[in-house]
């Protein structure tokens, strides 16, 4: 009877061992995990870029033109034509003076044409009016010459100042305004320009010092007679014109 009790407990340690066994089997076949506690990870530091602060940008107003002052400039003087230069045409067409054409004197030739004679003279020569025959000392003069019954002409302007032995030429210039020679020819008036248009002739004189001067125009060219006739190679020129300069 007493080895019930000792069996009874022999047989309830080998339970729970088998029963520990089991349980530790299980452990083992299927384990768990752990919840290990999770340490809160430090903040990741932010790096802070310190703004920087540009300056704005310089604002260039658009320059502003200043206005100049225009120069006032010296008045220009014409340059008298140098030789064998064309003078530039400036006062094509001016008359600043009236020009009367003379009456042909009465042995004057007649002019015709296929041989019948025609109700005119052919007087050739040259015209000429002034703007003034007085003057002050750099005063300008005009004179203006007309070739009449001179075709093609080739003009030469003489002066012949008081107390000279003779006339000096001035200047020479074609029809074509070419002009052929020129020359310091008086004391008393200057060249300053000279322009020709066919039968036109324009000079600009400037007083020089006091004194007296006459001016001629002499031109050459073709003189036609007749028509259909060859032309003749001739001329006239005109009366003389006096200038009298004063002192300014």
């Amino acid at each position: 009877m007493a080895d019930k009790p000792q069996r009874r407990l022999f047989f309830t340690a080998i339970l729970a061992l088998m029963a520990v066994s089991l349980a530790c089997a299980q452990l083992t076949a299927s384990p768990h995990p752990t919840s290990a506690p999770i340490s809160p990870q430090p903040p990741s530091p932010v790096i802070t870029t310190p703004a920087v602060t540009l300056p704005a940008p310089a604002t260039t107003a658009p320059p502003t033109a200043t206005p100049t002052a225009t120069p006032t400039l010296p008045p220009t003087t014409t340059a008298t034509v140098p030789p064998t230069a064309t003078a530039t045409p400036s006062q094509a067409g001016a008359v600043p003076c009236v020009m009367v054409v003379r009456t042909p004197a009465a042995n004057a030739p007649t002019a015709s044409s296929q041989g019948t004679a025609l109700p005119r003279q052919v007087d050739p020569h040259v015209e000429v009016c002034a703007s003034a025959t007085a003057a002050k000392v750099g005063q300008i003069i005009t004179v203006v010459g007309r070739a009449v019954d001179i075709g093609l002409a080739y003009y030469q302007v003489s002066l012949h100042d008081q107390g000279a032995a003779n006339a000096a030429l001035l200047a020479e210039i074609t029809y074509a305004n070419e002009l052929k020679s020129q020359a310091n020819a008086s004391q008393v008036l200057e060249l300053v320009t000279i322009e020709a248009h066919n039968d036109r002739l324009v000079v600009t004189l400037r007083a020089r010092s006091p004194g007296q001067t006459q001016l001629s125009i002499g031109a050459r060219g073709e003189v036609h007679y007749g028509y259909p006739g060859p032309a003749t190679w001739a001329g006239g020129a005109s009366a003389p014109v006096t200038f009298t300069v004063a002192a300014p």
